[in-house]
C-alpha cells in the first residue's frame, strides 16, 4: 500500500509540472505584446527560446524563458541573466560577467530605443549563452549563442554612420525580401521591395537567394528556401523582369543572416536575397 500511495504521489507531481508548462507555453503564446518595440521584440524572442527548450524536453528553462516571454509581453521585461546564479566558473565566469556588463551598458545607453530588435536579440542570445554554458552538455548550441550575442552586441554596440549622399541612378547591392514563418506567399511589404528591386534592375542579371530560419527538418526548409526564391522570381517577372535574366536557387538553413541555435525561429533569417550580378 505505502509503496502505491508513493507511485500517486510521484504520478500526481508529473501531471501538476506538464500541467504547469503548458500553461506557460500557452500564456506566452496567446499574449497580446504591449510596451516598447523592445518588449514586445524580448517577448518573441523569449518565445523562440521557451519552445525550443520544450522540444529538447527541458521543461525548468523552458518554464524560465516562457515566463520572461510573458513578462516582456506586459511591458515588464526582465534583466539580462545573472552569471552568478549559474554554475558557470573560471575563464567562462570572467567573460560572461564582463559580456553582461557591456550589454547593459548598451541598453542603458538607449539601446533599446533606437535599435529594439538588436537589442532583444543580444539580451535574449546571451540568457541563452550563460543557460548553455550551465549545462554544459552541447558545445555546437554554446558557440551559436555565444556568437550569435557577440553580432548582435557589436550591432547594438555601433556608432550610428551618417548616410552619405547617394547618386539619383545608384541602385542597392542587394535586397532583403522576408517572410512569414513557414510561408512562401508575399506580403505587402515583400512585394514592395521587389518592386523596388525590379525598377533598379535594368540590364543587370539578378540572382535570387531563398533562406530560412533553423526551425524545422532541414530538408523542408530546403523546399521552403526553394519555394521563397521561386515566388520573388515570378513577382519579378510580373513586374517585367526577363524570365532568362533571373538566377533563383533556395540555400535553406544555410548561410543566417543570425547565427542561432538548432531550432530557433528567427525572423531575419526567413528571407530572400536578390542581388544585381556584376
Amino acid at each position: 500500500m505505502h509503496a502505491q500511495l508513493k507511485m500517486a504521489a510521484v504520478a500526481l507531481a508529473l501531471l501538476a509540472s506538464t500541467g504547469c508548462t503548458n500553461r506557460y507555453l500557452a500564456e506566452a503564446q496567446s499574449a497580446q505584446p504591449q510596451g516598447t518595440a523592445f518588449d514586445r521584440a524580448l517577448a518573441s524572442d523569449y518565445l523562440a527560446l521557451a519552445e525550443v527548450e520544450y522540444q529538447q524536453g527541458d521543461q525548468r528553462d523552458g518554464d524560465t524563458y516562457a515566463r520572461r516571454s510573458i513578462d516582456a509581453a506586459k511591458g515588464k521585461p526582465t534583466q539580462p541573466d545573472e552569471p552568478g546564479l549559474r554554475h558557470i566558473r573560471g575563464a567562462e565566469a570572467a567573460e560572461v560577467t564582463a559580456a553582461r556588463q557591456r550589454l547593459v551598458k548598451a541598453l542603458d545607453s538607449n539601446g533599446r530605443t533606437t535599435k529594439p530588435d538588436v537589442a532583444a536579440r543580444a539580451q535574449s542570445l546571451y540568457d541563452c549563452w550563460l543557460e548553455q554554458l550551465d549545462e554544459n552538455l552541447q558545445k555546437d548550441h554554446i558557440a551559436a549563442c555565444r556568437d550569435g550575442f557577440k553580432a548582435a552586441l557589436a550591432q547594438l554596440e555601433a556608432a550610428p554612420v551618417a548616410a552619405k549622399p547617394v547618386a539619383p541612378m545608384a541602385a542597392p547591392e542587394k535586397f532583403l525580401v522576408f517572410f512569414d514563418f513557414a510561408k512562401s506567399n508575399l506580403t505587402a511589404d515583400a512585394k514592395n521591395t521587389i518592386a523596388k528591386a525590379a525598377k533598379a534592375t535594368g540590364p543587370a542579371r539578378l540572382i535570387v537567394v531563398g533562406h530560412t530560419d533553423r526551425a524545422g527538418p532541414e530538408d523542408y526548409n530546403l523546399r521552403l528556401s526553394k519555394r521563397r526564391a521561386d515566388a520573388v522570381k515570378a513577382e519579378l517577372v510580373r513586374l517585367g523582369v526577363p524570365a532568362n535574366q533571373i538566377t533563383a536557387e533556395g540555400r535553406g538553413e544555410a548561410d543566417p543572416l543570425v547565427p542561432t541555435a538548432d531550432g530557433v525561429r528567427e525572423p531575419q533569417n526567413r528571407r530572400v536575397e536578390i542581388t544585381h550580378a556584376r
